[in-house]
């Protein structure tokens, strides 16, 4: 609902798969299919698996923010 908004069109989209030190979790695929992300057409946008507990891909988060942030 939200991407309907107008505003938004060409924002782009992170969604952080948190907690996969932890089993079991979600694959990327899943949560690419339950949020529908494949139908996204109008935003650019991607899945990074990370768990903030110990760290994991957390510098690609930050390094994707950093590099959309400067569009």
């Amino acid at each position: 609902l939200l991407l309907e908004e107008r505003e938004l069109t060409g924002v782009p989209i992170l969604v952080c798969g948190n907690k996969v030190d932890v089993k079991p979790h979600l694959s990327e695929m899943e949560i690419i299919q339950g949020l529908n992300l494949d139908y996204i057409k109008d935003n650019s946008w991607v899945v990074v698996m990370i768990s903030a507990l110990k760290g994991t891909n957390l510098s690609e988060v930050l390094n994707w923010m950093i590099k959309k942030s400067k569009k």
